[in-house]
């Protein structure tokens, strides 16, 4: 932040608050984001072991990204 004229150590600097909460949100969507790769990479695994066809496991693996792309 020093390479934007921000001064970390004045609390009353609101610039320096804005840029924090966006890292802070930004680093929360990306652990969201691989929580919820993780979760669907699992949910394909366990599906191919139950016997589910690859093709099945590919339009509900797509579908479910669509859906999470519309929120």
């Amino acid at each position: 932040m020093r390479k934007l004229g921000l001064d970390q150590t004045d609390p009353a600097d609101p610039r320096a608050w804005a840029l924090a909460r966006v890292a802070v949100a930004a680093d929360r969507r990306t652990a969201a984001i691989k929580r919820y790769d993780r979760a669907l990479k699992d949910a394909m695994h366990a599906s191919f072991l139950a016997g589910c066809p690859e093709e099945s496991i590919r339009t509900a693996a797509g579908l479910s990204g669509l859906l999470k792309l519309a929120e």
